[in-house]
């Protein structure tokens, strides 16, 4: 099916959140032309419709809560590929023992899937979900918008997967709103082997919402993996910590722009934003272009970007005793994601950490 959209509008390389992205317009135009439309429906292997109950919103105001000017994206190709085709799924989490699971993902070659998912937690609520997003296809093209309302003294876990094979496209955006007191950790573990680009907004609206992000890429072969985060300080004592790691081997490219953002007013604010880039073959290229912009004298915020390689200590210790170079090489890896997703609970984080040391045990190192 051919879809008609205004290429002109996709973003440059002039563009700052685009600046590193090697996907052209032109490609774009092919994966559109070339493709199918899928179902709207999310493959799902956990039924939440017994989940959408909604004690103390109506469905109206559900509606004109997520038309706020804090969930709109960029008007372009991916945002009106998902608005004229994709029905939109209502979560609304009751903090249930049970972690909700959803899978998205194409099943055909050359399909194309849209997916508009819609987060809700209640006033108090503390809960987590789990999405996994995947272009698993050949040359398939997946457009995925998450948007996530935090209300009131809730707290949310949501854990995102998201992999692309070779030949395929992944555009995942994300868009969050804290109220006052919410609390939100995002653990986001990114494996392409195509082309992913990742945007993830947050908008810590309420007086002490707080934000925590811990996100891994891990990017092998010809992969390409483009990532923007943004935490925006909209109230006073509110706090974000941004945590990313990156493991560029192979030919892959991968590249990240952070933002932190502090209105004016937004007085007491915590913000800090660090990017560690291990760089783990000569043909690899990643990098770290992380920003403040602040508005407000009374504010703590830092960031930074580091490049690494291995450690020739660490591996002289290892190797000293009689472990084999390769072998030494991912046992460092997988230890510093065992660190990185340390705040997740133990179910999730083993089932993370299992698909990242197969990833990591397939790596070209």
């Amino acid at each position: 099916m051919n879809i008609q959209a205004d290429l002109d509008r996709f973003p440059t390389r002039l563009h700052e959140d685009w600046r590193y992205f090697r996907m052209k317009k032109e490609e774009i135009k092919a994966y559109l032309e070339e493709g199918h439309l899928t179902e709207s429906d999310s493959q799902k292997s956990f039924d939440y419709s017994a989940l959408r109950q909604l004690d103390s919103l109506s469905m109206q105001a559900v509606e004109a809560l997520f038309r706020h000017d804090a969930f709109r994206f960029q008007d372009d190709t991916f945002f009106r590929l998902v608005k004229d085709n994709a029905t939109p799924d209502l979560i609304v989490l009751q903090g249930t023992p049970e972690v909700p699971e959803i899978q998205i993902a194409t099943a055909s070659q050359h399909e194309i899937h849209p997916a508009d998912i819609r987060i809700l937690l209640n006033p108090g609520v503390n809960a987590e979900l789990t999405l996994h997003v995947a272009a698993s296809a050949a040359r398939s093209f997946i457009s995925t918008e998450i948007r996530v309302y935090i209300s009131e003294n809730a707290s949310l876990k949501l854990n995102l997967a998201s992999t692309a094979s070779e030949g395929s496209f992944a555009m995942i955006r994300t868009r969050a709103r804290l109220a006052a007191n919410a609390k939100m950790l995002f653990s986001n573990l990114q494996a392409p082997a195509g082309h992913i680009r990742s945007e993830a907004y947050f908008n810590l609206s309420g007086p002490g919402a707080d934000l925590k992000l811990h996100q891994a890429v891990i990017a092998d072969g010809s992969a390409i993996n483009d990532t923007v985060l943004k935490a925006i300080h909209s109230a006073p004592e509110t706090a974000s910590d941004m945590h990313t790691i990156t493991y560029s081997a192979g030919k892959s490219r991968s590249a990240l722009n952070g933002l932190i953002h502090v209105k004016p007013g937004s007085e007491n604010v915590q913000a800090y934003q660090q990017g560690r880039n291990y760089i783990l073959s000569p043909e690899a290229f990643s990098v770290g272009y992380p920003q403040l912009e602040i508005e407000n004298q009374n504010v703590s915020c830092s960031h930074g970007t580091t490049m690494h390689s291995f450690d020739e200590n660490q591996l002289f210790y290892l190797n000293s005793r009689g472990i084999p170079n390769k072998q030494a090489k991912r046992m460092i890896l997988k230890g510093n994601l065992d660190y990185f997703f340390r705040e997740m609970n133990e179910p999730q984080k083993k089932r993370f950490l299992k698909k990242s040391y197969a990833i990591i045990d397939a790596l070209s190192i």
